[in-house]
């Protein structure tokens, strides 16, 4: 028993020691936290600078794609024409070559269509797709 008031009596004078003794651990945090505060703000900074730095980078690399998007498209629109106007010709030849071959003309019926206009348009399906993939 007596063990247990001694214990109580140590745990209030230790109590009573740190409450009197706080005023005077005022200055304390801010040297205590000093070197933490400094490495946070560092830290801290140096995320920002990172962070600026992937921002430019990403800035400059979406600017490379657009600029390589839009050379590609054009280059690609380019070919498209010139394999059009080719293809054209080359399918132009080749309806004046069937008529000559079989002396027929072309259904002129609305809603009707004939073998020969689907192979022409399948013809020129396949071949701009040729062009687009070239």
């Amino acid at each position: 028993m007596n063990y247990h008031w001694f214990i109580i009596l140590v745990l209030a004078c230790t109590i009573f020691i740190i409450v009197r003794s706080a005023p005077d651990w005022g200055p304390l945090p801010y040297e205590y936290f000093h070197e933490f505060y400094d490495h946070y703000a560092e830290h801290m900074q140096n995320n920002i600078d990172h962070i600026q730095h992937v921002h430019e980078a990403h800035h400059e690399n979406q600017h490379r794609v657009h600029e390589t998007y839009h050379e590609n498209f054009y280059d690609v629109n380019e070919r498209q024409q010139e394999g059009s106007e080719s293809d054209h010709e080359t399918l132009e030849r080749s309806q004046e070559d069937q008529r000559s071959a079989s002396g027929k003309r072309k259904s002129r019926l609305p809603n009707r269509v004939n073998q020969e206009q689907m192979n022409e348009r399948e013809a020129k399906s396949f071949l701009k797709r040729i062009t687009i993939l070239r």
